[in-house]
C-alpha cells in the first residue's frame, strides 16, 4: 500500500467494529419518539426473545432463567432492557443481544 493510500485511509471516518446492533444504538432507538426507531427497538428485542426460546439456545442457557411472564407487555420488557442499559453503561458498546439477554434473565433458584 502506498503512503498516499495509507494517509487517505487514515482520513476515512471509522465505522463500528462490526455490523451488530450495539447497546448504544438500541438505547437510542428504544428512547426515540420516532416510530421507525421505536419499531426497530421492539423488533430487535422480540427477535432476541424468540431466539432465547429456541431449543438449542434454551439448552445452552442452563442455570439461567428468563424473567418473562405470561401477560407481560412489550412496553414493560423494553423498560426492563432500558433500565439495564442505563444502570450498566459499561455494557453499551457490546452487542445489544448481550444486554437484552442479561436484562431478561436471572440465575435459576
Amino acid at each position: 500500500m502506498s503512503a498516499l493510500a495509507i494517509a487517505a485511509d487514515r482520513q476515512q471516518p471509522r465505522q463500528s467494529i462490526n455490523a451488530l446492533v450495539r447497546g448504544n444504538a438500541l438505547m437510542r432507538d428504544c428512547q426515540s419518539q420516532l416510530s421507525a426507531e421505536r419499531r426497530s427497538c421492539l423488533g430487535y428485542i422480540t427477535g432476541v426473545i424468540d431466539t432465547m426460546d429456541t431449543p438449542g439456545i434454551r439448552d445452552a442457557m442452563r442455570g439461567v432463567c428468563p424473567i418473562l411472564r405470561p401477560g407481560m407487555e412489550m412496553g414493560q420488557v423494553v423498560d426492563i432492557v432500558l433500565r439495564f442499559l442505563i444502570e450498566n453503561p459499561q455494557m453499551r458498546d457490546f452487542p445489544a443481544v448481550v444486554s437484552i439477554m442479561a436484562a431478561l434473565t436471572e440465575p435459576c433458584p
